[in-house]
């Protein structure tokens, strides 16, 4: 999976954005992301596979020539600039505010991706947490609760201004394990997690 669909399609609208705003600030940004989870859980009371904190969103970065200004939305594309423009402004201010420096910027376009190394499928990943579970269930009779989870987080970003157009892509992966253990009255709780670009 490479750059986010929804992302790669916005690039144009962004590149609009930022022509149409120049002729206002002296430098304006568009920054775009979509991140996306999956999580998966094998535990000795329940097994479920879903999707979990996805977010999607734009914040446009403004500089009036004193200082920088944001915007935040959830889609650019036939967004009005003068909407932006009026979101921003500033009444008039009797004290000057403190001057913050142009950002300045050099020529660059370029991409990232890094991807799962090994994926799986969602049916592969459940069997193999089930087999850790059960492993930990009857290595020791004092176990009354194993969880072994799985989190895939994918993660996709644009950034457009004037002389920039970058995107990105990567995938992280984190499995853990939580295990409880009852003996008499006393009960403990022990977790440990790892985490990498590759399922397996």
């Amino acid at each position: 999976m490479a750059l986010e669909k929804f992302l790669k399609e916005r690039i144009t609208d962004a590149e609009v954005l930022v022509k149409e705003l120049r002729k206002t600030f002296a430098y304006v940004s568009v920054l775009g992301s979509v991140s996306k989870t999956k999580r998966i859980i094998s535990s000795t009371r329940m097994s479920s596979a879903d999707d979990i904190d996805d977010e999607c969103g734009f914040v446009i970065r403004m500089f009036d020539g004193s200082h920088y200004s944001e915007y935040s939305t959830d889609e650019i594309r036939g967004l009005d600039p003068e909407q932006v423009i009026a979101s921003v402004r500033l009444p008039e201010m009797k004290q000057p505010f403190v001057k913050a420096p142009l950002l300045e910027e050099e020529e660059l376009v370029q991409s990232f991706v890094r991807e799962d190394e090994h994926p799986m499928s969602d049916e592969a990943i459940m069997e193999q947490l089930k087999a850790i579970r059960t492993y930990c269930e009857q290595k020791d009779a004092r176990i009354i609760n194993a969880q072994a989870t799985y989190r895939k987080r994918s993660v996709s970003k644009i950034f457009v201004s004037e002389k920039k157009v970058l995107d990105q892509h990567y995938e992280w992966i984190n499995a853990m394990l939580l295990l409880s253990a009852r003996e008499g009255e006393v009960i403990q709780q022990h977790y440990t997690v790892e985490g990498e670009a590759d399922s397996r």
